[in-house]
């Protein structure tokens, strides 16, 4: 069994999906999306949050290479990790 859904897409589709919606997410803080994504783009946001959380170095790089833009990691390591303390 997996864990995770596949979505009816490539691999490399699927992860560009889903890295560009955490990072609107992170960045709108709201997104419209089906109920199958949304339950993908949660289980990988919470982990985003939990690097911000975490505010170290190497947090803030395995963040940067999952999420889009200099903007959303600061975001993420600023704002999001006050709020979610």
């Amino acid at each position: 069994m997996t864990k995770f859904r596949k979505l009816n897409r490539p691999t490399g589709h699927r992860m560009s999906m889903l890295r560009t919606m955490v990072s609107q997410l992170v960045k709108h803080e709201r997104i419209e999306t089906t109920v199958a994504k949304a339950k993908e783009v949660r289980r990988l946001a919470d982990n985003m949050v939990q690097l911000g959380k975490e505010g170290s170095l190497s947090a803030a790089r395995r963040a940067a290479a999952f999420v889009r833009g200099d903007d959303v990691i600061h975001k993420l390591f600023t704002e999001l990790a006050y709020r979610y303390k």
